[in-house]
């Protein structure tokens, strides 16, 4: 899963062909005390996108870290990712997995964020957070659908569901998504659970402010034992 707000993802490998930039031009020493003769404005850089499917590409996201954005005006009931996991497993099989895969499949998978919440351990820290329920009591990890952000029902804009037969994870918008409309998935059933297993505070429509969120949270929780 993709977190929002403080917790940043480490990008995905990738290399962008750039052009030189020409010398900057020489400035001329002026005796006037503005600024305006003598600024020369940068150009504003805007990175590129980890990767592109044939409805999103996933970039930096107003949420934090990285989220999956349309690259197109997308119909309802559209299937906008049908995936194969990295791996299935149950939390003993974790380690055993993830020995298994390749040095560049395991950079991909630590590229991935891992709330230290729910482990000390970086490689099951990165399972817990991004697993999907797929079947036979096990998580799966995908490593294209991991970066949709979450938003509460009714307000996520996909659904997914992992299919056994053909070992895939669906996802399909649940309404029209527009063009540059960033995509989301609910995580959970409640809110309130997701501090605890993705290590954030929603910010949804349906939710107080993350701020307010984490608060009320503290408040109910009470002061922490010494």
């Amino acid at each position: 899963m993709t977190p929002p707000a403080s917790p940043n993802l480490a990008p995905r490998c990738g290399r962008i062909s750039m052009t030189p930039s020409p010398p900057p031009p020489t400035l001329t020493p002026s005796s006037s005390c503005s600024s305006s003769s003598s600024t020369v404005p940068l150009a504003s850089y805007e990175a590129p996108p980890l990767f592109l499917t044939d409805f999103f590409e996933v970039r930096k996201s107003p949420k934090g870290g990285y989220g999956a954005f349309a690259t197109k005006d997308i119909e309802k009931d559209t299937i906008i990712m049908s995936e194969e996991p990295l791996f299935r497993a149950a939390y003993i099989e974790v380690f055993y997995k993830y020995e298994a895969l390749s040095l560049e499949k395991r950079e991909e998978y630590r590229s991935l964020f891992g709330w230290k919440g729910v482990s000390e351990y970086q490689v099951l820290a990165i399972f817990k957070t991004n697993r999907f329920e797929t079947s036979d009591g096990k998580g799966g990890i995908f490593l294209k659908s991991s970066r949709f952000n979450h938003a509460c029902h009714p307000f996520s804009t996909c659904t997914y569901k992992y299919n056994s037969a053909q070992d895939r994870l669906i996802v399909k918008s649940l309404s029209p998504i527009a063009k540059g409309e960033e995509i989301t998935i609910s995580y959970c059933d409640s809110p309130s659970t997701l501090y605890d297993n993705y290590g954030f505070y929603c910010d949804c429509k349906a939710c107080p402010p993350p701020a307010k969120a984490k608060a009320q949270a503290d408040f109910y929780r009470g002061p922490s034992p010494n």
